[in-house]
């Protein structure tokens, strides 16, 4: 869809049964206040959008296929229909389990003021 803010795409995603949700998870034990989560999670949704830039450049050159081709149209799907996200905060235990099911396609971003040295 080219123009995003059309009223066609607005109703379009507004009326959308089953959407896709980017989904964004905060470790609890980092103690961030709203502010630092906010702009975390915007950090995370840039890179995916980098990412995705990245992914589509590849298939230009014909270079994608699989996995690769499949989060293309995933995200291309999710640009086009809802932008929706969603905020979750995880426990020590849940963080655990999510990094161990992480691909190379997820992204985790690390912030430098929080690491102590």
């Amino acid at each position: 869809m080219e123009d995003r803010n059309s009223p066609e795409a607005m109703a379009a995603r507004a009326s959308q049964p089953d959407p896709i949700v980017m989904y964004l998870v905060v470790r609890e034990s980092l103690g961030m206040g709203v502010g630092k989560t906010a702009a975390q999670c915007a950090h995370a949704s840039q890179m995916l959008q980098i990412q995705f830039e990245e992914l589509k450049s590849k298939d230009l050159c014909g270079w994608c296929e699989g996995t690769d081709k499949y989060n293309i149209e995933l995200f291309n799907k999710w640009l086009d229909t809802s932008y929706r996200k969603v905020v979750l905060k995880a426990s020590e235990k849940e963080w655990g389990k999510l990094k161990e099911l992480m691909t190379d396609t997820d992204v985790l971003v690390i912030d430098l003021s929080l690491i102590h040295i």
